[in-house]
């Protein structure tokens, strides 16, 4: 759950952005593209609803389950305590919603290849999988307990499409970013720190055109995480900048004006 420091900061952040955030039927949105994502894409109905009820099935299984894990935060840089699996859901496991937000965007993208940084129990790794059944989906674990439980929900859900890699992003990042191919989605889920996220971000910008995009999760779960995504915004790459609240997306487009937009979802 985060600090009470971080949990007020988060309170703050989101008070904010409900007084800033455009509707879901696009009033406000003037760009006739970010229209179209949250009003189409985001807000139609998911594709496929029968592979997500799958991984969301998935969620509520594990949401109660009791079993301990050792896990180590390389981001934190210390071996926590054992948590439960059930704990990690309600922590830092992608909402159902989320989830379904995520699933929509990848579907309506088909990148050939999606790179997640931080696979925890494999729940989104799964939905881009479920999404876009073409791709090639690479996801980086730095726990080797989670990364195992990760692995077993993968055979649950009958994916083989996953090049799940175990270690510290930083190790994996040189071979990944020399093996990119466009379009593809970056998914940055991991290590909630200022500097991390900032230089995760630029090590993929560089290969990011206009059939591509980054999204950030967790951008305002701290002012370190705000900060990073404040930062990430001014890149010359980062045209458009989606904000959530529980996510944000960059775009590239050429020739645009740079546009930054609070929305719902």
């Amino acid at each position: 759950m985060g600090t009470i420091k971080q949990q007020s900061h988060r309170l703050l952040s989101f008070l904010y952005f409900q007084l800033h955030a455009k509707s879901r039927k696009g009033y406000g949105i003037h760009s006739p593209f970010v229209f179209h994502l949250v009003t189409e894409v985001l807000g139609s109905n998911p594709p496929h609803v029968t592979e997500l009820k799958k991984i969301e099935q998935l969620r509520q299984q594990l949401a109660v389950d009791n079993r301990t894990v050792d896990f180590y935060d390389l981001g934190a840089g210390h071996w926590k305590h054992h948590p439960r699996i059930k704990d990690l859901i309600k922590r830092s496991a992608s909402s159902p919603r989320k989830l379904r937000a995520l699933f929509k965007i990848a579907h309506y993208l088909q990148p050939d290849k999606v790179i997640e940084l931080g696979t925890s129990l494999g729940l989104s790794a799964l939905t881009f999988a479920k999404a876009c059944p073409s791709a090639r989906i690479i996801t980086v674990e730095g726990s080797p307990s989670l990364a195992r439980e990760a692995e077993d929900n993968f055979r649950k859900l009958g994916v083989t499409s996953i090049d799940l890699r175990v270690g510290a992003f930083e190790d994996w990042l040189p071979e990944i970013t020399s093996q990119i191919t466009s379009p593809i989605l970056i998914f940055i889920d991991g290590n909630h720190r200022y500097q991390a996220t900032v230089n995760y971000f630029n090590a993929f910008a560089t290969w990011i055109d206009t059939r591509s995009c980054i999204i950030i999760d967790d951008i305002h779960w701290s002012a370190e995480m705000e900060k990073a995504w404040h930062e990430i915004c001014l890149h010359p790459k980062s045209t458009f900048c989606l904000d959530f609240f529980d996510f944000g997306i960059i775009f590239y487009r050429m020739n645009t004006a740079k546009s930054h937009y609070y929305l719902r979802y």
